[in-house]
């Protein structure tokens, strides 16, 4: 069985007693579109997920509390190294 750390502590200590499939989603979003985009997301399909985890480019003046900030620069360029965080972050 596989442990991650998140946010969202209550749903890890279900994650361990559940017997259904369960699905980590990695939701990757930006700081400015988090209030309409990621808020959206949030509120209807990522209730879907086992465990949503909501990823954003980590800036000094922006502070998500439900999401984690990733030490990549913003922008398309930086997408991948972007992606690979996320997934060396869940599996951490």
């Amino acid at each position: 069985m596989y442990s991650i750390w998140c946010p969202f502590t209550a749903t890890i200590q279900t994650a361990s007693k559940q017997e259904t499939p369960r699905v980590l989603c990695i939701i990757l979003t930006t700081a400015a579109k988090w209030e309409t985009k990621g808020r959206a997301v949030q509120n209807t399909w990522a209730r879907r997920c086992f465990i949503a985890v909501f990823f954003y480019s980590e800036s000094p003046d922006v502070r998500i509390p439900e999401a984690v900030a990733l030490p990549v620069p913003e922008g398309r360029d930086h997408l991948t190294a972007k992606v690979l965080a996320a997934f060396k972050y869940a599996f951490d």
